[in-house]
């Protein structure tokens, strides 16, 4: 049952505030790698509500801003955290129209971003009833291929990290505990000299392509073997995917190159040494066979998984702040992307979940998000904050 503090604090949230703020943040394009007007605009924002802000200018191109909430009890940090960059495609400008936001960042991840600054508007006149803080953390750096972290690493090196964080992008029908580690691998098969006609070409010269379908069919049976593995809760079995393969110039020149790019995705429990291990194993038995070329392996970590337990108290929070709201429970579940979610856990060493307003129309064009999944988050990431800092 709902606790009358909660109730009183759902009927201060405004939902115009909500739609105004998400349509606020998407206006202002932030690609990644430029983000400093966006962020500035949120500072702003965290400023007149009266939180403690602080501002990272690193990176002056795409700064960052963490701002607290502070409490007038003791007691744990809450982080909200997420990313205040999108990717670098064109979209037509800002819109609501039909109950829906449209934009880029609508929802990936501003639309988030913006509803969390009702959830502090709301909580700032209790700062004193509150057991700890609230902390609201906004980085860029975020989207692949520019970004790799280079604002929020640094912060979490620092320390600089809630007792628990919920990651505001991802579902919103779960709260996503559990996800896999992801690395992009690069095959370059190679041999001396230039290409040849296939009539010039002496015998026994290594033929690149070829020696390319041998990765290649050992890469697939090495899927084939993982995924008759244990399955990972949520997301089923690792995998070794082949994406690209790129050889040869014309129809009767050997060529002297082969490339192969994919990713490997593995369990919360792997880490990339090991991954890289087994990798350079697995072409050890094509490179016996292949001499003189050469096979080159150039495997990029971009994040181990995570795992956090089901019964940790920001999961609980969420599932009894949803089922409140909207009579239905909150599963646990998986996020099948690669988030920042994994370096909270892993570098930063807390707990963290995912628990978004749904990405389906994440990166895609056109981008938008019902302004009622907005609202709903931002409903139940304040009556979480709330438990989460003693006010229930």
């Amino acid at each position: 049952m709902t606790s009358n503090k909660i109730s009183a604090l759902q009927g201060q949230l405004d939902p115009a505030c909500v739609h105004q703020m998400a349509f606020d943040m998407v206006a202002i394009p932030s690609p990644t790698g430029d983000t400093r007007r966006v962020t500035e605009f949120y500072a702003g924002q965290l400023r007149a509500l009266g939180l403690e802000v602080h501002w990272d200018d690193s990176l002056p191109e795409s700064p960052s801003v963490v701002a607290y909430l502070n409490g007038g009890r003791p007691g744990p940090t809450l982080e909200l955290a997420g990313h205040l960059d999108a990717i670098p495609v064109a979209h037509d400008p800002a819109e609501i129209r039909d109950g829906m936001l449209y934009g880029r960042g609508a929802a990936d991840m501003k639309g988030s971003m913006g509803g969390l600054l009702e959830v502090a508007r709301v909580l700032a006149p209790l700062r004193e009833q509150l057991a700890g803080r609230l902390m609201i953390c906004a980085y860029g750096y975020h989207e692949a291929p520019l970004g790799r972290g280079q604002n929020l690493l640094p912060l979490l090196a620092r320390g600089i990290v809630g007792d628990a964080v919920i990651n505001v992008e991802g579902p919103d029908e779960a709260v996503a505990v559990v996800g896999k580690g992801l690395s992009i691998f690069e095959i370059t098969i190679a041999r001396a000299g230039e290409p040849v006609h296939e009539v010039q070409a002496p015998k026994g010269l290594p033929h690149p392509l070829l020696i390319g379908l041998d990765v290649a069919t050992a890469l697939r049976q090495w899927n084939e073997e993982l995924a008759q593995g244990e399955p990972i809760p949520y997301l089923g079995p690792e995998s070794v995917f082949l994406g690209q393969f790129e050889s040869g110039d014309f129809y009767n020149r050997v060529p002297n190159r082969c490339l192969l790019v994919g990713t490997r995705r593995y369990a919360p429990a792997v880490r990339f040494p090991q991954v890289e291990a087994e990798f350079q194993a697995r072409l050890d038995g094509v490179r016996q066979q292949c001499a003189p070329a050469t096979i080159d392996l150039n495997l990029m970590k971009i994040k181990d998984g995570f795992c956090v337990s089901e019964d940790e108290p920001v999961v609980r929070l969420l599932q009894q702040s949803f089922q409140e709201l909207t009579g239905r429970p909150l599963p646990c579940g998986g996020f099948t992307a690669v988030g920042d979610v994994s370096n909270f856990v892993n570098e930063g060493g807390v707990p963290a979940v995912y628990y978004g307003c749904g990405l389906e129309r994440a990166h895609a064009t056109p981008e938008y998000v019902a302004l009622s999944r907005l609202e709903r988050q931002a409903r139940v990431l304040l009556s979480t904050a709330a438990r989460f800092l003693g006010l229930d």
